[in-house]
């Protein structure tokens, strides 16, 4: 069944993506842009579980559900502690709220408090919300971004005492929401100590590991630009690599070397060159991830490719959230009919020329009307 059948009445939507190739010491990484982080895989070919498990650290720390009344952001001890500090980050992102529907509220790592709301709750709320885009005006959006980090920011203050007013008064009930703290040097995973009245519980970003066995792996070894004849093969090729690691996330039976399907149900064939009878190892996290762990992850396969645990290829791929406000720094997000907001890094080998692994494929998924700020 097409859109058109059960949405006739909207205009035909574009998703978009960003493919590039990068050098993953150089180059701007998706990484850090991407706050707002539910689950990340991993994908490690030819290399056995024993072996995965014995290098790769499988501890991404902890996160917090809470329920807090948004005006308790403002406690000046838990403010000056977690969002005014010169060395903490803390993230926050409300949960069973959506996009388009409910007020959709944030804490980015700078410290910005992004409210993504309702006409019916900025018109109480108080403080004037940017100029609306045209996506914003279509689904009666209107989005406040306040600066929390604002050492000026502080009780006594006329923008204080406001901003505590227009939060104790329009947000009377608490919020479900997620949240995590990181040590902005180290990038380790840091305790919270809530003010009074927030419930809490700690939880631990869960890893999941497992062998995918008897699959069908390509070498990805022309997915250098270099060794296609155009930028149009380049980038299908890196396309078709990007769908073959998706089917890995779903564990889909097309991988299967003794896969043969009825060509009328799947005419799918895994890139090539490629080898049968292969086995991987996948490994997941999922809870509530922040930047500086997946850079860690980062760090750990290329280290992992160095010392030739795996001697081919690694992919990473975050999902976020769809409901996020904004997917990417300075992108607005809409869920609509199509929420995208994720990304694959596909780490390829080291050539002779290169003294480290450091070249890489990077597909960012935007999603439907992402609007540039």
């Amino acid at each position: 069944m097409s859109r058109k059948t059960y949405l006739p009445e909207l205009p035909d939507l574009d998703s978009a993506a960003d493919l590039a190739y990068v050098d993953l010491d150089t180059n701007t990484l998706p990484i850090d842009n991407h706050p707002f982080n539910h689950q990340v895989a991993i994908f490690l070919p030819a290399c056995s579980l024993e072996r995965a498990q014995a290098h790769l650290n499988q501890d991404l720390g902890w996160f917090y559900q809470i329920d807090i009344k948004l005006s308790t952001l403002l406690d000046p001890t838990f403010m000056k502690t977690y969002v005014q500090s010169g060395h903490k980050s803390l993230v926050l992102h409300s949960v069973d709220t959506h996009l388009d529907s409910d007020d959709v509220i944030v804490l980015d790592l700078n410290g910005t408090l992004v409210m993504n709301l309702t006409k019916s709750t900025h018109e109480m709320f108080g403080i004037q919300a940017r100029k609306q885009t045209r996506a914003d005006m279509k689904r009666q959006r209107y989005v406040v971004r306040i600066d929390l980090g604002d050492p000026k920011l502080v009780p006594g203050t006329k923008m204080y005492e406001r901003l505590l007013w227009c939060l104790e008064s329009t947000f009377t009930n608490p919020i479900k929401m997620l949240a995590a703290s990181v040590d902005k040097v180290t990038g380790s995973a840091l305790d919270i100590e809530w003010p009074a009245g927030v419930s809490y519980r700690r939880l631990e970003n869960s890893a999941h590991i497992e062998d995918i066995s008897g699959i069908t792996i390509p070498s990805f070894d022309n997915l250098r630009p270099a060794a296609c004849t155009s930028e149009k093969m380049w980038e299908q090729k890196s396309i078709d690599a990007v769908e073959w690691l998706g089917l890995v996330h779903l564990k889909a039976k097309r991988l299967s070397s003794n896969d043969k399907p009825d060509p009328f149900v799947s005419t799918y064939r895994a890139p090539v060159p490629n080898a049968a009878h292969q086995h991987g190892v996948l490994v997941t996290w999922k809870g509530f991830i922040l930047p500086a762990l997946i850079s860690s992850i980062l760090s750990a396969l290329r280290k992992l490719m160095s010392v030739k645990v795996t001697e081919n290829w690694t992919s990473l791929t975050v999902w976020g959230f769809h409901d996020s406000p904004f997917g990417w720094d300075n992108m607005q997000h809409y869920y609509f009919v199509g929420g995208e907001n994720d990304y694959t890094l596909l780490l390829l080998p080291k050539t002779d020329e290169e003294s480290s692994q450091k070249m890489a494929i990077s597909y960012k998924m935007y999603g439907s009307h992402h609007v540039i700020q």
